[in-house]
């Protein structure tokens, strides 16, 4: 087993070479089988077992990232947009797939006065804080919305919503 993780530490190196043009999702995969090596190792492919443990790993390593990059989106604004979208309620949406529960992230920051203050969602106040794809698609899907919903859309997008 000693000279096979040598080999993919290797390997690993080599992917991390830019000229091998190696996609950063092909990097982070690899990093992470390289840190988890002894454990994948362990496992058969008798019945996929490594491919679920495999995909277990990825699943549980990649998912925690869009969950802090939502939760930011959810702090603000009380919503997320690419649930709301898919017509999901935000604590389901959120909710920890381990551990079945959803606990509201509390948004701080320091006032003018030096003082810790908590943000209190507001999605009419933060609603453009968040530029991201899912966002212009909205805006690029205004024909299928509700007649209210479209007007809001276009006020905002020309600062006429006050």
């Amino acid at each position: 087993m000693a000279s096979a993780a040598h080999d993919y530490q290797h390997f690993v190196r080599w992917l991390h070479v830019p000229e091998t043009g190696a996609s950063e999702g092909a990097r982070r995969i690899a990093n992470l089988m390289l840190n988890n090596f002894d454990a994948v190792g362990a496992s058969t492919r008798n019945l996929s077992q490594r491919a679920i443990h495999i995909a277990e790993l990825a699943r549980d390593q990649f998912a925690r990232t869009n969950s802090v990059r939502e939760y930011f989106e959810y702090a603000p604004v009380g919503a997320v947009d690419e649930g709301a979208q898919k017509r999901i309620d935000a604590g389901q949406y959120l909710r920890n797939v381990h551990e079945g529960r959803f606990e509201s992230p509390r948004l701080r920051a320091t006032d003018l006065t030096g003082h810790m203050v908590t943000i209190q969602a507001d999605a009419d106040a933060y609603r453009f804080c968040f530029i991201k794809k899912n966002r212009i698609d909205s805006f690029s899907r205004t024909a299928a919305k509700a007649a209210g919903q479209k007007n809001e859309l276009i006020a905002a997008l020309f600062g006429m919503d006050h």
